[in-house]
């Protein structure tokens, strides 16, 4: 099954599309745009003590995003504050919503309206639009075009390492779906040879904590999950992060992300990985001019501690579902 992502984009207000081909689903995620004037593009969600123009910038940049998708700001579910890289998943239809103030969306709450958080996010209600940020995290994107039930998950490293794909899938089977039938299109994020990672005796112990406390300290022996940097790799990282790095061995994330589809019941052929970093890929480095040399996306690592946010969002349209089997069993595009 042949799988792409679509570039539609400028380099003000990049925005990637997902699944293009699945007329009733809406999927995208965005890039580091060119401009200061909207913060680059940024889905940085402003808190109680941001200045006021932080407020104006994310609303700006959502309107512009919803606008080009087509969708209802004010449909747009988000938890309140950061993401919390538990693994935990939920589903829409599972809970309550109120109006987020700083975000102008739908935050889910408990029965004594306390805000709830998650990594992982389920529907099959086209009433809800799904949405993640990310600047060195993937996203993935899960849809079953049987079922009609979409997923959408922040992809860290803690997040996967503590089940947020299991979960997801669980969530999205008790929503109808099948995890044999599910597509999966996984963003790009740090990348599989820049994620600088610690292993063996160099690890430090909070970090060991994580795969021990997730039951998952199989992976610390895992060498498919690791990739030994050569030295045009570290030669691309120090270029953009301007310090010298050193000899090491990265965290294959989205290497590991697949992996875990495939553990889950997700066929091989049904998952699909964009390549690019959010680190050191360039817009456009063999062109001419000023965006030679801008970069694709936001990165904390590059750009720590003002860095921006992508966003990725996933729907169901409201429009009547036609072709859908007929799409899917022709094979799909994301």
């Amino acid at each position: 099954m042949a799988l792409t992502t679509v570039r539609n984009e400028d380099t003000v207000s990049p925005v990637y599309r997902v699944l293009p081909q699945f007329k009733n689903v809406g999927a995208a995620y965005t890039g580091k745009g060119t401009s200061p004037l909207n913060s680059y593009f940024s889905f940085q969600r402003p808190s109680t003590s941001s200045p006021p123009r932080f407020l104006d910038i994310f609303t700006t940049n959502l309107t512009e995003l919803a606008k080009r998708e087509a969708f209802d700001p004010a449909r747009v579910v988000w938890p309140n504050g950061g993401w919390p890289h538990s693994g935990k998943a939920i589903r829409v239809e599972d809970h309550t919503f109120v109006t987020n103030p700083r975000t102008g969306g739908l935050m889910p709450v408990t029965t004594s309206n306390q805000a709830i958080t998650y990594d992982g996010i389920v529907t099959a209600s086209k009433e809800y639009i799904l949405a993640v940020q990310g600047a060195d995290c993937p996203s993935i994107f899960l849809y079953d075009p049987k079922s009609s039930v979409i997923g959408l998950i922040h992809a860290g490293w803690k997040p996967v390492v503590r089940g947020v794909i299991q979960n997801t899938l669980d969530a999205m089977k008790q929503a109808g779906a099948r995890p044999k039938n599910v597509l999966a299109c996984i963003s790009p994020g740090a990348g599989d040879k820049y994620n600088e990672f610690l292993w063996d005796e160099m690890m430090e112990p909070h970090i060991r904590d994580v795969f021990v406390d997730a039951g998952r300290e199989d992976l610390l022996e895992d060498r498919t999950i690791r990739y030994e940097m050569t030295g045009q790799d570290r030669f691309n990282l120090a270029s953009v992060l301007g310090r010298d790095i050193e000899e090491g061995i990265a965290f294959k994330i989205s290497e590991f992300a697949a992996t875990e589809l495939e553990r889950c019941g997700v066929p091989h052929g049904n998952i699909t990985r964009n390549h690019d970093s959010s680190i050191v890929t360039r817009s456009n480095p063999t062109g001419g001019g000023t965006e030679s040399a801008s970069f694709r996306y936001h990165s904390f690592r590059r750009e720590r501690p003002h860095h921006g946010l992508g966003m990725s969002i996933m729907f169901l349209k409201a429009e009547a579902e036609t072709e859908v089997e007929h799409i899917y069993e022709a094979g799909v595009h994301c």
